[in-house]
């Protein structure tokens, strides 16, 4: 198991090239109050579209790294980071010769959604992303609608930046997206539980 980051109770590792963590995202990615906030109910995920998405991440072919988090050896919810791209940088106002890290994250699991889980998991994977890459600044962009998520990321040490004008397609329809960041020196906020509905943030 590749560990990432761990916080007490939490870790952080890749996903792995295998069909009991593509088993787990088909799960979690078939389930519409995942959906609702992450890629849409219009969108669900069987086991051989999980496939076909996540194992070149898992494999390294992608600038994508897939990560589970798990709670007391349990896997709960899933983490990713990536570098922009350069049409995103220029987008979102950054130079090109920069680093900037991107992430999206859910609780998958039902009866872990609600518990605390999500923040300390962010945090400890963003303090060693701090450490361990040359990136100085942190980016999300949840979409504007889903206050909760903005506020999730706030609680995180994000600051919203500026709006991005139907930035994402999401049931049907263009969302406009903030766009949030977050620098090496960042203050942050203390964790606190989700309600038991704020599901998923991206």
């Amino acid at each position: 198991m590749n560990i990432m980051a761990r916080s007490e109770e939490i870790v952080v590792r890749k996903m792995q090239d295998d069909a009991a963590d593509f088993h787990l995202m088909a799960k979690w990615l078939s389930d519409e109050r995942v959906l609702e906030f992450y890629d849409g109910r219009d969108n669900p995920y069987d086991y051989v579209k999980v496939v076909a998405k996540f194992s070149p991440r898992v494999r390294g072919n992608s600038h994508v790294t897939p990560c589970l988090i798990e709670y007391r050896n349990k896997p709960v919810g899933y983490v990713q980071f990536f570098e922009i791209t350069s049409k995103e940088k220029e987008e979102y106002g950054y130079p090109q010769e920069v680093c900037i890290l991107g992430l999206d994250m859910f609780i998958g699991e039902p009866k872990f959604r609600g518990k605390g889980i999500a923040l300390p998991a962010v945090n400890c994977l963003i303090d060693q992303l701090f450490r361990t890459t040359p990136t100085a600044t942190i980016v999300v962009d949840p979409q504007a609608w889903n206050k909760r998520a903005v506020r999730f990321w706030e609680k995180a040490g994000f600051r919203p930046m500026k709006v991005l004008e139907k930035r994402e397609l999401h049931e049907g329809k263009y969302r406009d997206c903030w766009l949030m960041e977050q620098h090496r020196d960042s203050d942050r906020e203390e964790g606190f539980p989700l309600k038991e509905n704020e599901v998923a943030v991206r």
